[in-house]
């Protein structure tokens, strides 16, 4: 999916994707600043030229359902890691 978007919006767009990826993950993970915010909707204002709002939305939700995956393989490893050093 992310391959098919980069190619739809071109090279120059690269940027503002990524951008918006990124500060998407900084919002899943509560660091919900004016300043992420505000970098998110330049992102999305100029994928907007490329990109349905809907896309822009899917990709977000997409991102945020990664960024909370991973947070719970972080979780799961920490408590596997317990239970090795609890039964040693």
């Amino acid at each position: 999916m992310l391959k098919q978007t980069k190619r739809r919006i071109g090279a120059n767009l690269e940027i503002a994707l990524e951008t918006l990826l990124d500060t998407q993950a900084e919002i899943t993970k509560d660091n919900n600043t004016f300043a992420i915010r505000q970098l998110q909707r330049e992102a999305k204002e100029k994928l907007q030229s490329k990109l349905s709002l809907a896309e822009i939305d899917n990709l977000c939700q997409k991102q945020t359902e990664i960024v909370q995956l991973q947070h719970l393989q972080e979780q799961e490893q920490k408590i596997a890691q317990i239970q090795v050093n609890t039964s040693n």
